[in-house]
């Protein structure tokens, strides 16, 4: 009985580990979608403006820093 009760446990752990990196993954493809979007949005009026390379390069930056 002790027995069934460890691998009960060790399976909540596992099962809650895996709900965190499902969290993590989550919010780092919102984040990852939310950078292509603006990234499109930049490109597109820039390209109007003829400032492409600069303001690609200004954003790509950005989104390196901590």
């Amino acid at each position: 009985m002790d027995a069934l009760e460890a691998v009960e446990k060790e399976i909540e752990k596992v099962c809650t580990k895996f709900q965190n990196v499902q969290g993590h993954f989550d919010s780092t493809l919102d984040n990852l979608i939310t950078f292509v979007t603006n990234l499109k949005k930049e490109y597109d009026e820039a390209g109007k403006s003829g400032n492409l390379a600069l303001k690609l390069f200004g954003l790509i930056s950005a989104s390196n820093k901590p």
